[in-house]
């Protein structure tokens, strides 16, 4: 880096360079100018931009931000709470970058995926503004006119933060985004037409053709996608006790049927022609409903054997790879490991399950939520972070057997972990009053979407 130094008005501008050929390639110039005045400190890749902003603060005159009433408009609707502040004029911004463009194919992008109408978006956070809230922030993206593309795709339908009654009270994180799939499946297909009629067309090729004649194909629109509702679930559960070598969380996700009946029957063919064929053992019967296995040896990604290996012999991968599975109750398609979808079928048909709803957490959560949302994500960040803590240890201890056995240097623990030294963490019980509630929450609004963040102290918890 090279720098010079030069006097503008009586501030003085330092100005940081580099060779060209060590310039970063990501779109910044190379040059970075800066200034202080007062306690205010000035920076910008464009010396021209730091000199009207130095002009402007000595009593010139012109045109700034702060007339543009859009910028006035953005900055009132995140809220007082702006100990950090951002605006993003995006109308402006993609313009600039489709002047740029002679090719025609930015512009041809924004279209297609529905940008081109994206007006701003403004965003502000307050630390510690609230008694018992460390970090709080509101997002709000701006839109001039009809939400296309994307963002029709992601048009948020509110209704009440409610668990499902499957859900059990294991669950420390859950996402849940209310939207038509239905209604996005079809915005999505529009796009892919715009971008390429060709790759659209794929998604029209049966899954499976008819067994006979006069039988309709099975698509994936009309056989499956149309049978779906407006509610998408991703939870997180603690696998507690913990195990060695055994992941400390379950993942499952949960999707919304308008009818269950016939979304179950275009699944099982699918599950039977096409996911477990020649799979006698891929289904059986749980309290009344069916699960369906998926072995990941069967699926396309994961079906590979080891060179040379005997293709009558069971793969040691193949045995190691833990089963998914979906079923499909009255309400949702369940998606998951085998032993998620399970345990949810024995929830929702026990009597001593305790659900989700009942948790202090989530209640918690949801009282410090807006009545009705069009998505959320709600955290018990304790049970989150001891997942984490043990699975540091977990990864120490995994990582001392392999340097013992192999004499390996220590350095391939800070290879794994980083800088971390799992030796030094202490219980997790003597952290565990650090981590409180994680609650963030998205509606969409006439002129495009707001989104809230809200950090709860470790006290909400008792």
């Amino acid at each position: 880096w090279h720098i010079k130094t030069e006097e503008y008005r009586s501030i003085e501008i330092k100005t940081l360079t580099t060779e060209e050929s060590e310039r970063l390639s990501f779109g910044f110039a190379g040059n970075l100018s800066y200034c202080f005045i007062d306690d205010a400190l000035l920076g910008s890749e464009d010396i021209e931009i730091l000199k009207f902003m130095i002009a402007h603060l000595k009593g010139g005159t012109g045109e700034t931000l702060f007339d543009d009433s859009g910028y006035n408009d953005a900055v009132k609707s995140v809220g007082p709470d702006q100990d950090i502040s951002f605006f993003f004029n995006m109308k402006k911004l993609i313009q600039t970058y489709s002047s740029k463009d002679p090719s025609g194919q930015m512009k041809m992008l924004t279209d297609n995926l529905g940008f081109d109408n994206l007006e701003n978006i403004s965003a502000a956070a307050g630390i510690a503004r609230k008694t018992g809230s460390s970090f709080s922030a509101k997002i709000n993206v701006k839109i001039d006119g009809e939400k296309k593309g994307i963002f029709k795709m992601l048009d948020l339908k509110s209704s009440p933060l409610k668990a499902p009654d499957f859900l059990p009270a294991s669950v420390y994180s859950m996402t849940v985004i209310n939207a038509d799939l239905p209604n996005a499946y079809t915005e999505l297909y529009k796009m892919l037409t715009a971008f390429n009629p060709g790759i659209a067309a794929i998604l029209n090729t049966p899954l499976i053709p008819p067994s006979q004649p006069d039988q309709p194909s099975l698509l994936l629109k009309t056989s499956v996608i149309d049978y779906l509702g407006s509610q998408f679930i991703y939870a997180q559960q603690l696998n507690k006790p913990f195990k060695n070598r055994k992941s400390p969380t379950n993942t499952f996700v949960a999707i919304e049927t308008t009818d269950h009946i016939n979304l179950e029957k275009s699944l099982k063919e699918i599950h039977g022609k096409l996911l477990a064929v020649n799979e006698p053992d891929s289904t059986r019967e749980l309290l009344g409903h069916t699960i369906y296995i998926l072995k990941m040896k069967n699926l396309p990604m994961f079906a590979m054997r080891n060179p040379g290996g005997d293709p009558d012999e069971p793969d040691q991968q193949d045995v190691n790879m833990p089963n998914f599975a979906f079923t499909v109750l009255n309400t949702h398609l369940i998606i998951g490991s085998e032993e998620s979808v399970e345990n949810i079928v024995r929830n929702l048909n026990s009597k001593e399950a305790v659900s989700l709803n009942s948790a202090q957490w989530f209640n918690t959560a949801k009282s410090n939520a807006t009545p009705s949302v069009g998505a959320a994500i709600v955290e018990d960040s304790n049970a989150a972070a001891e997942a984490m803590w043990w699975t540091i240890k977990q990864f120490a201890e995994m990582v001392k057997e392999g340097n013992d056995s192999n004499n390996n240097p220590q350095a391939a623990e800070f290879s794994v972990l980083g800088p971390i030294k799992p030796e030094l963490l202490p219980e997790f019980e003597t952290v565990s009053k650090y981590f409180g509630i994680s609650v963030f929450q998205g509606i969409s609004t006439a002129d495009g979407f707001s989104f809230q963040y809200n950090y709860l102290d470790a006290q909400n918890m008792k």
